[in-house]
């Protein structure tokens, strides 16, 4: 499968993701006609309905609810947010007044216009669609929504085979079987950053997009990989803590996109499960002066893990060091177990260096969910 057709069908699973969806995929293609949703039901919905894939819970985009009926009786149609997928995914969005324009990296376009029903899939080498319908776009609040109805139908041209349960508050979405959305982290077009050194730069990306995540503190740590789009995508270790009493900062995976015009906003957290130690008090741990691994550190690492079989560990960034008789190093680094075909993984390795006998040895590990 080519790198822009692997986009596309993340796009379009993507967009499942946040969709409260009650009619079964294999009803996708079922006659339009007995798809009824007034304008009265799209004014009232609101987004509300949180999403999550395979366990995991997406922050920060929701979906609405819509009323309507099928074949006769009354039911809900999820309405799905457009441009934060697109954005997530690097697929570019073009609005000229109401009409929108969606293109994927290999070409691949959806063409509509707000408050219209009419939705035109495009594919290099095949005929245009006629137009789907599923229910108009609208404009809510100054967000675009697009009937979830319409994804599944797409979605039958690449045979992705998705299953859901759906409550009231909460759509549950199973993607191939127990196979998660985003797989290996560093996949589809990512490259490893050469070093994980927060730039000056990207900081000031980073404040920018921070400032729409309210009650939520967002502390970079280390840059792991960047992936050219529309744009640029950075994917960053991050410690991550809900402005509420008593929270603890958790390492979290995040994804900052950056627009061609400078502008930029967070399109993905990704729980490690791994909380921070960082406390700064005497004989605690604190973050070191830089997360860059020197040779210091890069010799006491690979002294450690010498004997570890069965999992090759590539150091990547010293997040954390604690000073005692000797010191304590948390290295966060990608891993992956000595197997055919094995993923790649991310884990925080703990090492202790003795000075007084000059052994190293790992005193824990935490894999990343």
């Amino acid at each position: 499968m080519k790198k822009g057709r692997i986009i596309t069908a993340l796009l379009l699973v993507a967009a499942l993701c946040i969709t409260s969806l009650v009619i079964p995929s294999k009803q996708a293609k079922a006659d339009e006609a007995t798809i009824k949703i007034t304008t009265s039901a799209l004014k009232k919905a609101s987004p509300t309905l949180s999403i999550s894939v395979n366990g995991m819970t997406i922050p920060f985009i929701n979906a609405m609810r819509v009323k309507g009926k099928y074949l006769g009786e009354k039911t809900y149609f999820g309405y799905i947010p457009i441009e934060p997928i697109c954005k997530y995914l690097g697929a570019s969005l073009v609005q000229k007044k109401k009409t929108i324009k969606i293109t994927t990296a290999d070409g691949i376009t959806l063409k509509f216009k707000v408050g219209k029903d009419g939705y035109t899939l495009t594919v290099p080498g095949l005929p245009a669609t006629e137009p789907l319908k599923f229910g108009k776009a609208v404009d809510k609040d100054g967000v675009v929504y697009v009937p979830a109805d319409l994804f599944v139908n797409i979605g039958s041209y690449i045979g992705y085979d998705i299953s859901y349960d759906v409550s009231k508050k909460e759509l549950k979405l199973y993607v191939n079987a127990n196979t998660p959305v985003i797989e290996e982290p560093i996949t589809g077009g990512w490259e490893n950053a050469e070093s994980p050194v927060i730039s000056k730069k990207l900081n000031k990306l980073i404040n920018k997009a921070a400032k729409k995540q309210v009650g939520v503190d967002i502390d970079p740590v280390a840059l792991l990989a960047t992936q050219v789009v529309a744009g640029t995508n950075y994917m960053i270790l991050s410690r991550v803590k809900y402005v509420v009493p008593d929270a603890v900062a958790n390492y979290v995976i995040v994804v900052l996109y950056e627009d061609l015009e400078g502008n930029a906003e967070f399109t993905d957290f990704v729980e490690t499960g791994v909380a921070s130690q960082i406390n700064d008090l005497p004989g605690g741990w604190s973050q070191p002066s830089s997360v860059a691994l020197d040779k210091t550190y890069e010799n006491y690492f690979l002294q450690a893990t010498t004997d570890n079989d069965g999992v090759t560990y590539t150091p990547i960034a010293v997040v954390e060091t604690q000073i005692v008789n000797g010191v304590n190093v948390c290295v966060f680094c990608s891993c992956k177990a000595v197997v055919p075909d094995a993923p790649t993984g991310y884990a925080f390795v703990y090492i202790n260096v003795d000075f007084s006998t000059g052994k190293t040895s790992i005193t824990g590990i935490e894999a990343c969910k």
